[in-house]
């Protein structure tokens, strides 16, 4: 794959049909960045190959415009040829990031729940920007000091969903990536984005193999609720519709996921001020605060009408 002549690239650090992602170094002022390079697959006929490269380069528009929200967004865009492009990230490190571990080894089940709504978040976050994501990456994540998380948007497996590729071409993750994804059927994104971070939260809380490793195994998927101490009946209940084999049986967006989720644990955090609110909570307590601004209106003439009754009453015999 050809190599944009400014940057050095240093170490290969994923790949896959369509592109890879690596460590490289800014020739000129010697800055280390990660660099994602994508390429048109051989036999591509040209138009589609404009089209790839086009969608490709809107979304690194796109997340260069919508930073907020705990997505990390490229620093530098380009083609490199009529059959190649790539977006240039900083370093996570740099801002004191460090990776996701994966897998995750053995954590309290609370923190492995406040990570996954934070997560959750993001990947909200991530759609109402314009990236169609179709699965949860680990390998995407990182996390700050406090360890709220943040998204590199590395993974390509949208890209083919995008334009009608075979979704092989994008990687395929057969522990976190939903069924229908495995079999090359006709994806819906929203909900195999849900099954696929559905499964990391399975294996993440259980400390066990995915839910199809453990299927692929001939091993039974246990509720959390009988493995975990303490998990509720209500969280296990929301994870386990998440992971339907039918892609109708789950929740059809990760919004419905998220709420899902804060609705089974209602007493803990899921925001700070570097991950707030999703567009459509905003909305919500909006309206709900247009509810509180003519409630007390209505209460104080209501109150007020009763006292000029009940001093009425008094003064006429």
């Amino acid at each position: 794959m050809a190599e944009p002549d400014r940057y050095s690239r240093e170490k290969v650090i994923r790949q896959c049909g369509l592109g890879c992602l690596s460590e490289a170094r800014l020739a000129s002022l010697g800055r280390s960045v990660l660099l994602l390079e994508v390429q048109c697959p051989p036999g591509l006929p040209a138009v589609d190959g404009r089209e790839l490269l086009e969608r490709f380069l809107a979304a690194g528009r796109t997340l260069s415009r919508g930073a907020a929200g705990g997505i990390i967004p490229p620093c530098d865009a380009g083609a490199l040829s009529d059959r190649s492009a790539f977006l240039a990230f900083q370093r996570p490190e740099t801002d004191n990031l460090r990776p996701l571990p994966d897998p995750p080894g053995r954590r309290d089940w609370t923190d492995a729940v406040r990570l996954a709504l934070d997560l959750a978040r993001l990947l909200e976050t991530a759609g109402e920007t314009g990236l169609p994501l179709v699965r949860f990456c680990p390998a995407d994540v990182w996390l700050t000091q406090d360890g709220w998380a943040r998204l590199l948007p590395a993974d390509l497996s949208w890209l083919t969903q995008e334009v009608g590729l075979p979704a092989a071409l994008g990687g395929i993750e057969p522990d976190l990536d939903a069924p229908e994804a495995q079999a090359a059927d006709a994806i819906e994104p929203q909900r195999a984005l849900v099954y696929s971070l559905a499964a990391w939260i399975y294996r993440t809380i259980a400390s066990s193999p995915s839910p199809a490793a453990l299927i692929r195994a001939g091993r039974t998927v246990e509720p959390l609720w009988c493995t975990v101490p303490g998990v509720p009946g209500v969280l296990d209940d929301a994870i386990r519709k998440a992971l339907a084999i039918d892609p109708n049986d789950r929740f059809e967006s990760m919004a419905q996921f998220r709420r899902a989720l804060e609705a089974a644990v209602p007493w803990m955090p899921v925001t700070s001020a570097a991950n707030p609110p999703s567009s459509s909570d905003r909305q919500s307590t909006v309206l709900a605060g247009a509810g509180w601004h003519y409630f007390f209106p209505l209460l104080c003439v209501t109150l007020i009408a009763a006292a000029g009754g009940y001093l009425l009453a008094r003064l006429i015999p």
